[in-house]
């Protein structure tokens, strides 16, 4: 039966039919000749056919050698295809990547760390999905995005998190506003002062994080204006 045919079956045949002697055959092969021609018999066996014409000092291929010849080849050949392909996929050097970004990070991180990427491994297609934070997290978890970049948060266990870009909370003020001559601002001098920021949704990544640092410095915000993403 072809399922009980093996690789090396097909290889130790080659091998046989490149040398056509089994005693040279199993020299190269590093085996006794013994359990060679038992391979070489197994073989034939379960394709129900004969492969070499046994003649001294030579054996000959018969018609179905010579079609297994060209057979043997081009599986091995497929195999091995196979293999490499599994391990460059292993190794992230193919394939395709779903990745998820918060529109912020769409200027300059995400760019970068795509380009980058793109220099190393060329022929691994990259998909990219602008989604909220939370919207990222269950995608994670549901396995329909590969990674994300989102606002720091807590994450389920599951999901393993990696910091790589720290940038500051910085305060937009009109030019008439009275804190627009200082260099610096605490958070305390901002509790009285009306905020615009993103929806009010703890799918918000940026949102949660304002909020965080505020109640930190003892306050809550007074959100007076909530902006679409990207806006």
């Amino acid at each position: 039966m072809l399922s009980n045919i093996e690789l090396n079956h097909l290889k130790t045949f080659l091998v046989v039919a490149e040398e056509m002697n089994f005693g040279r055959a199993a020299e190269r092969l590093h085996i006794a000749q013994p359990p060679l021609s038992r391979q070489i018999k197994r073989l034939e066996e379960s394709l129900g056919v004969q492969l070499f014409h046994r003649t001294k000092p030579q054996i000959q291929l018969t018609e179905a050698g010579r079609a297994l010849v060209l057979e043997a080849r081009r599986i091995l050949k497929q195999v091995d295809l196979g293999v490499q392909v599994t391990q460059r996929a292993s190794r992230g050097e193919i394939g395709q990547i779903i990745l998820g970004f918060e529109g912020f990070s769409s200027a300059d991180i995400v760019p970068l760390s795509i380009q980058t990427y793109k220099q190393q491994f060329p022929d691994v297609h990259i998909v990219a999905k602008e989604m909220s934070t939370g919207e990222q997290l269950q995608a994670l978890l549901e396995q329909r995005i590969d990674l994300g970049f989102i606002v720091p948060r807590k994450v389920d266990e599951s999901l393993m998190v990696e910091t790589i870009l720290r940038e500051p909370l910085v305060l937009a003020v009109s030019e008439t506003h009275p804190l627009a001559s200082q260099d610096q601002v605490q958070l305390q001098q901002l509790q009285d002062e009306p905020f615009i920021l993103g929806l009010n949704t703890d799918q918000c990544g940026l949102y949660s994080a304002v909020i965080r640092v505020c109640h930190q410095a003892g306050f809550t915000p007074e959100v007076s204006q909530l902006t679409l993403p990207g806006h």
